[in-house]
């Protein structure tokens, strides 16, 4: 019934069909991306992407992965939340394309990519190394990374660190990393313009040909989300499925809202529990 009233042949706001469709680079995205180009492009040696909560950081890390890997770059990207410092060694190595097999000695696991680098170097082979949630990061992992970001700190090394971490949230990645820091960028939330061109981008990659959302139901989910890429994407994909129900033509303004409040309903229930 979804996607049959919406004459879709996917569904525009999952997660899967999200990674199956080109990236959307809205005009808040333009300046960042130009910035973290400049990093892998002058070979800096450590970036650090800021912004707020759902505002599309990890998203963007992967197009960054792959705009630098169609260059003929080595790139990787993790997520340090929840890893130990054996971990992220052991992680990262694999990544890499280093065979370490269950190595169980730290120490040799960064002799392993250590070499590699040096390998890299000599090969005049850039390497982008992408770190997502740096600010929930154990502090022997955020060490490694200080480590990483000190190996052969000159261009010649052809090695580019970049983390992501709350705007809020910068002092818990730790003073030496900030000092090491050659160029911090925020990512800003979207504006309305953004966030009207994603929405038309969307339902014309799912195969419908015409607008799913009226003016005033774009200028609601933008005013609701603030901005926030992930709250976009569920007011969008809630309000079909409430459109789909009701055999709407498009979305309106009311179901939008309709939808905000459901999905506020949960929250407001566990403050009024707490």
């Amino acid at each position: 019934m979804y996607h049959d009233n919406w004459n879709l042949e996917d569904s525009p706001f999952t997660t899967s069909s999200q990674n199956s469709r080109d990236f959307f680079v809205g005009q808040a995205h333009e300046e960042v991306l130009a910035r973290l180009d400049y990093l892998t492009t002058n070979r800096k040696r450590f970036g650090l992407l800021t912004g707020t909560s759902g505002v599309g950081k990890s998203a963007l890390l992967d197009y960054v992965q792959q705009r630098v890997q169609s260059l003929g770059k080595q790139s990787v990207t993790m997520g340090l939340l929840g890893i130990d410092e054996y971990e992220f060694a052991w992680q990262l190595s694999d990544q890499l394309g280093l065979r370490t097999g269950h190595e169980r000695l730290l120490a040799s696991l960064w002799r392993a990519i250590f070499d590699h680098l040096t390998v890299n170097r000599y090969q005049r082979l850039d390497t982008v190394i992408l770190l997502d949630d740096a600010d929930e990061a154990e502090g022997a992992v955020l060490t490694s990374v200080a480590r990483l970001a000190q190996w052969q700190p000159s261009t010649e090394s052809r090695l580019t660190l970049i983390a992501t971490c709350r705007e809020d949230r910068t002092d818990l990645i730790g003073r030496r990393l900030l000092e090491l820091c050659d160029l911090s960028m925020v990512l800003p939330p979207w504006e309305l313009a953004d966030t009207a061109a994603y929405l038309k981008q969307s339902i014309a990659g799912a195969g419908r040909d015409t607008p799913a959302f009226d003016i005033r139901s774009i200028e609601e989910i933008q005013r609701l989300s603030r901005g926030s890429i992930r709250l976009i994407r569920q007011l969008a994909e809630l309000s079909l499925l409430a459109g789909a129900d009701q055999e709407s033509p498009t979305v309106d303004h009311e179901t939008v809202i309709a939808v905000d409040g459901e999905l506020r309903l949960p929250s407001q229930i566990a403050d009024a529990v707490i």
